[in-house]
């Protein structure tokens, strides 16, 4: 017969939920070809393929623990395969987005402009430019600041996601 190598059911809804982040982050936006400046809003990448490939490395880490004789149908996965799992999807965001969210996730009460284009070792206007990426998607809200260090950026998961920042 058949050997099920499905994921716990609330698991499947973990790596939905992660999937569902991942697609929002790496989501395109667009700009206006000559300023740079973001022109609409964003298009949501739908989660669908990423949920799939999830899966699929949730099977083959089920089987290989099968294998080895190290799983219970309560626990088919390890914490290392998990935060695994998290890292491809988190991976799959391209590199100064998920420096901006790993930054952002780091100060939950909020940078600045300028503190963001320190810490990223970016001029301040590259890393403004990157914000408002990430500020279009929802992920983050701005708060005008003003002043030197410029406007202040606060991470804001939208609902039904959930941001691995490891």
């Amino acid at each position: 017969g058949k050997i099920d190598y499905d994921p716990t059911p609330e698991i499947k809804s973990e790596l939905i939920d992660v999937a569902d982040f991942a697609a929002l982050a790496r989501s395109p936006v667009h700009t206006d070809f000559k300023s740079g400046l973001i022109d609409h809003k964003v298009d949501k990448e739908m989660p669908g393929r990423i949920i799939k490939q999830l899966n699929a490395l949730a099977a083959a880490f089920i089987a290989m623990n099968r294998a080895e004789g190290g799983i219970t149908a309560k626990q088919p996965l390890s914490k290392l395969q998990l935060r695994t799992l998290y890292r491809c999807a988190y991976d799959s965001i391209p590199l100064m987005r998920r420096e901006v969210l790993r930054l952002l996730a780091k100060h939950r009460e909020g940078i600045t402009t300028a503190g963001a284009a320190t810490a990223l070792d970016l001029p301040t206007d590259s890393a403004k430019k990157y914000l408002y990426q990430v500020n279009a998607i929802g992920v983050c809200t701005r708060r005008k600041h003003g002043g030197k260090q410029g406007d202040k950026w606060i991470m804001s998961c939208p609902a039904g996601s959930s941001p691995e920042t490891s």
